[in-house]
Protein backbone atom coordinates (compact mmCIF):
# COMPACT_ATOMS: atom_id res chain seq x y z
CA UNK A 1 0.00 0.00 0.00
CA UNK A 2 1.19 3.49 -0.76
CA UNK A 3 -0.65 6.21 1.18
CA UNK A 4 0.19 9.88 1.46
CA UNK A 5 -1.91 12.18 3.65
CA UNK A 6 -1.42 15.95 3.33
CA UNK A 7 -0.58 17.82 6.53
CA UNK A 8 -3.53 19.49 8.24
CA UNK A 9 -6.16 17.18 6.77
CA UNK A 10 -8.52 14.72 8.38
CA UNK A 11 -8.40 11.24 6.91
CA UNK A 12 -10.90 8.42 7.37
CA UNK A 13 -10.16 4.77 6.62
CA UNK A 14 -13.27 2.93 5.42
CA UNK A 15 -13.65 -0.64 4.20
CA UNK A 16 -15.29 -3.98 4.85
CA UNK A 17 -14.49 -6.17 7.82
CA UNK A 18 -11.17 -7.92 7.48
CA UNK A 19 -9.64 -5.64 4.83
CA UNK A 20 -6.79 -4.37 7.08
CA UNK A 21 -8.03 -1.04 8.45
CA UNK A 22 -7.15 -1.84 12.06
CA UNK A 23 -3.78 -3.33 11.09
CA UNK A 24 -2.95 -0.17 9.12
CA UNK A 25 -3.80 2.06 12.10
CA UNK A 26 -1.86 -0.15 14.52
CA UNK A 27 1.19 0.01 12.26
CA UNK A 28 0.97 3.80 12.02
CA UNK A 29 0.56 4.14 15.81
CA UNK A 30 3.42 1.77 16.56
CA UNK A 31 1.21 -0.80 18.23
CA UNK A 32 2.60 -3.25 15.64
CA UNK A 33 5.89 -3.23 13.75
CA UNK A 34 5.88 -4.24 10.10
CA UNK A 35 7.67 -7.36 8.87
CA UNK A 36 8.66 -5.60 5.66
CA UNK A 37 8.28 -2.28 3.92
CA UNK A 38 8.59 1.16 5.42
CA UNK A 39 6.25 3.54 7.23
CA UNK A 40 7.15 7.21 7.45
CA UNK A 41 5.21 9.60 9.67
CA UNK A 42 5.92 13.30 10.19
CA UNK A 43 9.05 12.81 8.07
CA UNK A 44 10.41 10.08 10.35
CA UNK A 45 10.72 6.40 9.42
CA UNK A 46 8.95 4.33 12.06
CA UNK A 47 11.09 1.65 13.70
CA UNK A 48 11.58 0.06 17.10
CA UNK A 49 14.26 2.67 17.90
CA UNK A 50 12.16 5.86 17.82
CA UNK A 51 10.50 7.71 20.71
CA UNK A 52 6.98 6.27 20.38
CA UNK A 53 5.63 8.33 23.28
CA UNK A 54 6.62 11.63 21.64
CA UNK A 55 5.18 10.43 18.34
CA UNK A 56 1.89 9.34 19.92
CA UNK A 57 1.39 12.82 21.38
CA UNK A 58 1.14 14.15 17.80
CA UNK A 59 -1.73 11.89 16.68
CA UNK A 60 -5.13 10.55 17.69
CA UNK A 61 -6.51 7.04 17.44
CA UNK A 62 -10.12 6.08 18.15
CA UNK A 63 -11.21 2.45 18.24
CA UNK A 64 -14.78 1.71 17.21
CA UNK A 65 -17.37 0.47 19.70
CA UNK A 66 -16.14 -0.97 23.03
CA UNK A 67 -12.56 -1.70 22.06
CA UNK A 68 -11.08 1.09 24.15
CA UNK A 69 -12.64 0.09 27.47
CA UNK A 70 -14.07 -3.41 26.95
CA UNK A 71 -14.95 -3.80 30.66
CA UNK A 72 -17.40 -0.91 30.46
CA UNK A 73 -20.93 -1.83 29.52
CA UNK A 74 -23.54 0.49 28.04
CA UNK A 75 -25.17 0.54 31.50
CA UNK A 76 -21.92 1.77 33.06
CA UNK A 77 -21.50 4.91 30.94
Amino acid sequence: MDLSVPSGTTTVVIGPSGCGKSILLRLINGLLLSDSGEISLFGQILSANIDWRALSLRMGYVIQEGGLFPVWSKNFI
